[in-house]
């Protein structure tokens, strides 16, 4: 199925669930459209925030990476996400185990997984100087800002077609 016909499927009323749009399933389609609207809208509070303030932060990440700061706000978010993923299975009524056996598998998880994203901090420090330093030329200020209205438009629409 095309675009077009997609759209006039839409504006009739008919769901697209289970339809193909350029050999993708729609529900496919409207992932990636919601992906592209993140990332247009992430490009878009970038620029708001503008390089100076982002090479800021980037100096405080770094200037923060080997202190103390990192334990408490992993163990935060430990405990948060034990507290969300125990009351999601509660809820449900799946209720095989205890809160602390469900806070056990979700540290399980969770421990490693912050553990990367501290490792990967000292790359995304390094990835944020760069954009700053792009930002402060000027040169691709236009590309990058009519790129993110683009990725926007076009993400929400393809959202649209899968709702």
């Amino acid at each position: 199925m095309g675009l077009f016909e997609a759209w006039s499927l839409w504006w009739q009323g008919k769901s697209l669930q289970g339809l193909k749009l350029w050999g993708l399933p729609v529900l496919w389609v409207g992932r990636v459209g919601k992906v592209m609207s993140f990332v247009g809208s992430v490009v878009a509070v970038i620029h708001i925030i503008g390089p100076k303030r982002i090479r800021e932060w980037a100096r405080r990440t770094r200037r923060h990476k080997g202190t103390m700061f990192w334990i408490p706000t992993v163990l935060g978010l430990a405990v948060f996400e034990s507290f969300v993923y125990a009351t999601y299975y509660f809820g449900r009524g799946q209720q095989s185990g205890s809160l602390g056996a469900r806070a056990g598998e979700v540290a399980l998880v969770f421990v490693p997984l912050a553990a990367v994203m501290y490792v990967a901090l000292g790359a995304v420090d390094k990835l944020v100087e760069r954009m700053a330093t792009v930002m402060e030329s000027g040169r691709w200020e236009p590309v990058v800002r009519w790129s993110a209205f683009g990725l926007v438009i076009v993400g929400f629409s393809f959202d649209l077609l899968a709702s």
